[in-house]
């Protein structure tokens, strides 16, 4: 037990730090470092924790790859790239409400540590003329672009619940996260767009629109770029990013470029990551937090079950800001208790959707600390917005879990 009041020791201290104004980055290392240490975790493992952010390949280039993202969104607002594309878009499809929510998910078919820095200009952007706070820009950033990430059979976050789980029928299993995610870009629209201000836009003809699309794409071209570098080369995106710098460079007037690239880089940013990272690596370590879960897993009854489930999720998600930390432990327990068939299936969805709430919600979530950074949002008004949102999708989750129970098992 130690080592669960300890993680939730840290997840309270955060905010508390942040109040008295200890900068981000240094708040989830201090944080970190005090959950290891209050856990029980010998010292040495608390700072190979730390040291591993910098000496395992998996987190350093996780955080090269967040920087170079980041770097290459800010390059892409200071030379007026999103600003044109956002412009284009308008020309093309004259509904801000939509266009607000298809960007984000468009561009999360990226998905790669830090890709929310490159939709955030967009939400801030036209959220602003739409009259929306900084919180709903922020929020309805986050929210849009995991969209692909919660029901594409492409999704990290799918492929290794199937790789967890091979007899899993993935087309059923989709269309139950299909069903939650419906639900939650409802819940977007109705909680943070729906009293936006109304914008009218002029309707453009048909050959101004297909020359739009084509600006457009162009514009975002650094992007897909990048993307199909790692799609179809198999480039690691280390090295695909700095290829998408390289056609920034092309797109725009180059007036003091390396002087603007020296400038995107963002030091506070690079903390924050070492933060989330050390954060991540020594809950890892904290073996006797996830056999404390596989026990309470095995013994109880299904309400035991059912809250056991929702609370280590959430916990791992929280304390860790990643979706697979919960996945990656909770997955083979379900695997190992459930057998297959549908029970599998009733399951895994119910702990796939309650990993990602953890995961979303999150005060070490990436995507909202580059969104709300952009936006210029704060901790508070972040949650104090997310609030309706929050208690939709933990009745979303049950709702869908106890419709598929009658039916299914």
């Amino acid at each position: 037990m130690f080592q669960v009041a300890a993680v939730l020791f840290a997840l309270i201290l955060i905010p508390i730090l942040l109040k008295c104004k200890v900068p981000n980055g240094w708040a989830l290392i201090i944080a970190a470092a005090a959950a290891g240490i209050l856990g029980r975790l010998p010292l040495m493992t608390v700072l190979q924790s730390f040291l591993q952010v910098f000496t395992e390949w998996s987190n350093l280039s996780s955080v090269l790859i967040i920087i170079e993202i980041a770097t290459m969104g800010a390059l892409m607002t200071r030379y007026g790239l999103f600003k044109r594309a956002e412009e284009a878009l308008k020309a093309i499809l004259p509904r801000p409400r939509l266009i607000i929510m298809l960007l984000p998910s468009v561009i999360g078919m990226l998905q790669v540590p830090g890709g929310a820095a490159l939709s955030a200009p967009f939400c801030n952007n036209l959220g602003s003329d739409m009259g929306l706070t900084r919180s709903q820009r922020a929020n309805t950033n986050v929210i849009c672009r995991h969209v692909f990430m919660m029901c594409a059979p492409f999704s990290t976050s799918v492929l290794i619940v199937t790789g967890l789980a091979p007899q899993l029928n993935l087309p059923l299993f989709l269309l139950t996260t299909i069903a939650f995610t419906a639900v939650m870009l409802l819940g977007n629209y109705v909680f943070f767009l729906r009293k936006s201000k109304e914008i009218q836009l002029p309707r453009v003809p048909a050959a101004e629109r297909a020359r739009q699309l084509g600006v457009f794409f162009l514009m975002i071209s650094p992007i897909w770029v990048v993307v199909a570098l790692k799609l179809v080369f198999g480039l690691h995106y280390t090295l695909a990013v700095p290829v998408g710098v390289l056609v920034v460079y092309l797109l725009c007037d180059r007036k003091d470029f390396l002087k603007n690239l020296a400038a995107s880089y963002n030091l506070k940013l690079t903390i924050m990551i070492v933060g989330i990272y050390f954060f991540q690596n020594v809950i890892k370590n904290m073996a006797e937090l996830q056999q404390l879960v596989y026990q309470l897993l095995t013994n109880g009854s299904e309400v035991v079950f059912m809250a056991v489930i929702a609370l280590a999720a959430v916990l791992f998600g929280l304390a860790s800001g990643l979706m697979y930390t919960s996945l990656g432990i909770l997955a083979p327990i379900i695997v190992s208790v459930s057998g297959g068939g549908m029970p599998l299936l009733v399951n895994m969805f119910y702990v796939f959707c309650w990993s990602y709430i953890g995961y979303v919600f999150s005060p070490l979530h990436m995507c909202q600390i580059l969104s709300d950074q952009e936006c210029g949002c704060t901790i508070g008004e972040r949650y104090r917005t997310y609030i309706p949102m929050i208690l939709l999708l933990l009745v979303d989750v049950v709702a869908i879990y106890g419709l598929l129970t009658l039916l299914l098992l």
